[in-house]
């Protein structure tokens, strides 16, 4: 149970998140504080930043793709970046260069 001092902190850091980041991204960020979560899943830039300024370990689509490579749960990351791009997805190419050598893969 979170006790009056905890809520306020809690309400006082939401507000200040706020700033920075829309409602959704603070509100998790907040309770990811709350529940002592293991890993924030995320992908927008400003609340991965909070979230390491908050000493959380952060991930995102990508990072997650790769862990699954790792584990041989998907064949090849290559095509599945590039389908995530061709769907609009934002990812810089010097970021698919990095993470396709990690993996020991290279684009056709």
């Amino acid at each position: 149970m979170v006790d009056r001092a905890e809520h306020e902190h809690q309400a006082e850091l939401f507000q200040a998140l706020s700033a920075d980041l829309d409602s959704g991204e603070a509100a998790a960020l907040c309770l990811a504080i709350e529940r002592k979560a293991s890993l924030v899943l995320s992908d927008d830039r400003e609340a991965r930043l909070a979230a390491v300024r908050l000493d959380l370990p952060v991930i995102g689509t990508v990072g997650i793709l790769l862990e699954a490579r790792r584990r041989d749960l998907v064949p090849a990351l290559a095509p599945v970046l590039m389908d995530l791009r061709a769907k609009g997805v934002w990812l810089s190419r010097s970021l698919i260069d990095a993470v396709l050598a990690e993996a020991g893969e290279s684009l056709p």
